[in-house]
């Protein structure tokens, strides 16, 4: 079981940090209010800034409060896709995290086969990125999982058939 003093008190610093910049934030939208058209365009362009600042604090304002409940209800530290514990380390750098190393990558993958399926004519540079990701887990130590290495040699056999296929006659 994962000692969950220091992370919840982690959290907790960080949920106040960030609502105090989130308010910060709201007061500054509500101060543009500019008469000159040259000034309200570059006050336009600094709230988009600040309106995409406020949209990531508020995603990891929901992060930390779901890690906070996850200490409450007694799973902090337990993987939420595969049940299984999150390293320590991982908890020591990403506290809210609720997905150990192996899952966080097998999503991170899982959203570069969709981008593969949205956007094909980037998929070459699509599918790099994903052996970068299988090599990165391999760096990492991580079992690389049975549908990840049929993926994988999927991808070689796809590009041994392009390569032949443009081959000059």
């Amino acid at each position: 079981m994962t000692d969950v003093a220091k992370p919840k008190t982690q959290l907790e610093a960080r949920l106040s940090e960030l609502n105090k910049r989130l308010h910060s934030i709201e007061d500054e939208l509500d101060a543009h209010q500019s008469k000159d058209w040259e000034e309200l365009a570059v006050e336009r362009e600094e709230d988009e800034v600040l309106e995409h600042l406020g949209n990531a604090g508020l995603v990891e304002i929901e992060a930390i409060n779901l890690a906070l409940k996850r200490i409450e209800e007694g799973v902090y530290g337990i993987c939420l896709s595969c049940g299984e514990d999150i390293s320590e380390g991982r908890l020591a750098l990403l506290p809210a995290t609720g997905v150990c190393a192996p899952c966080a990558q097998k999503a991170g993958i899982a959203l570069l086969m969709e981008e593969i399926e949205k956007r094909p004519d980037d998929r070459h540079i699509l599918q790099e990125e994903l052996r970068e990701k299988i090599a990165e887990m391999r760096a990492m130590g991580l079992p690389v999982p049975e549908d990840i290495l049929r993926l994988e040699e999927q991808l070689e056999q796809d590009e041994a058939d392009d390569l032949f296929n443009n081959m000059p006659i």
